[in-house]
């Protein structure tokens, strides 16, 4: 952690506009790690706009790139695989139960927001539907991520702390597994 104190003293200096340009830069790049954009932002910033800088700047790249998908790529890709039983299975199924799968994948931190955003777009999934499924997923994984980020030398010192979080994160993601398959079920 010594070691990156340099890094995050002059992070501290930078404008916080820089954090959520990274943080919407994620959403078109998967490479970069939005986990390691978050804890510098949060660090270099506090939690709360550390926390603000990131979540604005993914919502903000993740819109910009489903827009963007479905305005350049939605038609020629449906005129490639419009009648495909497979597609139109899939498609019908993410535009009837779009909200669930898309909220479950954006309150897992390290699934790809670019992937999501893109099956969305490429599926059709509404708008609106998309927007609250995005805004509410990332407003619980960039508070996962804040909170790792803001605490991370403690959870260094502390492995036990770190156990915790990770067995938190597991739970997560078995509870939401099973509210899946009720809306399954139920829809």
């Amino acid at each position: 952690m010594w070691q990156l104190m340099p890094i995050i003293e002059q992070l501290e200096m930078m404008h916080p506009l820089w954090g959520l340009l990274w943080s919407a830069l994620e959403s078109f790049l998967p490479i970069l790690p939005l986990t390691a954009i978050v804890a510098f932002n949060v660090y270099a910033h506090g939690f709360w706009l550390g926390y603000l800088v990131s979540f604005l700047g993914t919502i903000g790249g993740s819109t910009l790139l489903f827009l963007s998908i479905r305005k350049l790529f939605r038609a020629r890709f449906s005129s490639k695989m419009g009648a495909h039983p497979k597609w139109v299975s899939m498609r019908e199924k993410m535009q009837a139960k779009g909200f669930t799968p898309i909220f479950l994948l954006y309150c897992f931190p390290f699934t790809p927001s670019f992937f999501v955003s893109t099956a969305a777009a490429v599926a059709e999934v509404p708008t609106i539907k998309f927007l609250v499924a995005l805004v509410s997923g990332k407003l619980v994984m960039i508070y996962i991520l804040s909170t790792i980020g803001f605490h991370i030398q403690d959870l260094l010192a502390n492995p036990g702390r770190s156990i915790i979080i990770l067995v938190a994160i597991v739970v997560i993601w078995v509870l939401l597994e099973k509210v899946v398959k009720i809306d399954e079920r139920i829809g």
